[in-house]
């Protein structure tokens, strides 16, 4: 049952973000979406109407699978709760070390700089995938406070859900400070394509001629 769910998320995620990669960068989790913010990869403006946007989302979900699920199941719509003798604090390093693998693996998939070594959306939902057959039996593998946070409104239930909020976007931060000042190879390398669309941006067009011209000079 657990492979079949951990497939389950892992392609549904890989489905999203094939489906609107190109619109927003794919962005359905808040704790990406924040890590992003912190590497300054999004605006904070951006990131808080991708946050806004992702609760109202998982809030509609969760009530949409409300509506389509017999009533029985109604105190369980996939909430993520702790498992059988599994402490607060073990739940938190699990979901804190689930979501700094993922959100590293974004990082790395999606940077312009490094080559790449498939798709990332496959490559991203494998990596769900792992975290589920790795954490589902201890925490629910949430790795996603949205997501958490849909399904426990549609099923009113609480029990430990500040774990699902703060370890995952703590795991998110910390992956945003180990890929920015380790893990990025090109950390404070000029890329000469950005620089020459900003000066192109950033200058008169006769001005950005003259400079083509020295250049071929």
């Amino acid at each position: 049952m657990y492979v079949c769910i951990a497939l389950a998320f892992g392609l549904a995620i890989m489905a999203l973000i094939q489906m609107i990669g190109h619109v927003s960068g794919g962005h359905i989790n808040p704790a990406v979406t924040i890590a992003m913010a912190v590497a300054m990869k999004i605006s904070i403006v951006r990131a808080f109407l991708y946050v806004t946007a992702q609760i109202l989302g998982a809030i509609v979900g969760g009530f949409i699978l409300k509506g389509l699920t017999p009533s029985h199941f109604h105190d369980n719509l996939a909430v993520t709760r702790l498992g059988n003798d599994v402490t607060q604090a073990q739940g938190f390093g699990i979901e804190l070390i689930l979501t700094f693998v993922l959100v590293t693996v974004i990082f790395g998939t999606t940077d312009p700089h490094r080559a790449s070594f498939g798709s990332p959306s496959l490559l991203i939902g494998l990596t769900v995938t792992v975290g589920h057959l790795a954490g589902i039996n201890y925490t629910g593998s949430s790795m996603n406070p949205s997501r958490s946070l849909g399904s426990a409104i549609a099923s009113d239930s609480w029990d430990d859900h500040w774990i699902y909020w703060i370890a995952p976007i703590a795991g998110g931060l910390l992956s945003a400070a180990v890929y920015k000042f380790i893990l990025d190879p090109y950390r404070g390398v000029i890329n000469m394509d950005e620089a020459i669309t900003k000066l192109k941006s950033d200058a008169p067009a006769q001005q950005f001629d003259d400079i083509n011209m020295k250049t071929i000079e």
